[in-house]
């Protein structure tokens, strides 16, 4: 593994990083509004994490970057725990242990809270290759320390099921976790109409 730099990014820089990594990477109907992102991240609950090749800025000369993933980390107030939104990879860079670098480090920028990780249901995969795609996602959180909740959710119409990644066992029980999910998903949907007709947790 070449050496490595992972950084918070500044709200400056996450315009570039959404254009890059998320857009190309996620469904139209999993991808957030920019705005929403960039007002939450001014709230302080918001952050996007960088792993680079080295420590230059970006992006380069020529639009050219050396950011080989991001994770895209979000809280509420008051709230015990984070929630992956987005975790990406560029496509030249897969399979050569950015992603898992970039995972086992959320802990040092999250305070050592624990990660709530969504994954799309294996069984709503319409496809062989959906599938197969679903079951190596799971396969690499479970390799890099993620264990099944038992949760289920509904978000925007997409099943997920809900992992957790913690330098310590959970002692939370499924209700104390659903619990903390609403209270996430009312903070990141406040429209209480919005909110009742398009999450369901748990599910």
């Amino acid at each position: 593994m070449p050496s490595y730099h992972i950084f918070s990014a500044t709200t400056a820089q996450v315009p570039y990083l959404y254009q890059n990594f998320i857009i190309p990477y996620f469904p139209a109907k999993e991808v957030k509004p920019l705005k929403n992102i960039l007002r939450m991240m001014d709230t302080k609950l918001y952050r996007v994490l960088c792993i680079t090749s080295d420590q230059r800025s970006f992006p380069l000369k020529n639009n050219e970057s050396n950011v080989e993933g991001v994770a895209f980390l979000t809280t509420c107030p008051d709230a015990d725990f984070y929630l992956l939104d987005y975790l990406a990879v560029h496509s030249t860079a897969r399979s050569k242990g950015w992603g898992s670098l970039l995972l086992n480090e959320c802990g040092r920028f999250t305070d050592g809270l624990p990660v709530i990780i969504e994954t799309e249901s294996i069984e709503t995969a319409k496809n062989d290759l959906q599938r197969c795609q679903r079951i190596n996602r799971n396969r690499f959180y479970t390799k890099n320390g993620a264990q099944p909740t038992g949760i289920r959710s509904c978000i925007f119409d997409t099943i997920y099921d809900n992992w957790i990644l913690s330098q310590t066992p959970s002692e939370l029980t499924q209700e104390e976790l659903h619990d903390r999910l609403r209270k996430l998903y009312h903070f990141m949907v406040p429209d209480i109409n919005l909110y009742e007709k398009s999450i369901k947790i748990p599910y």
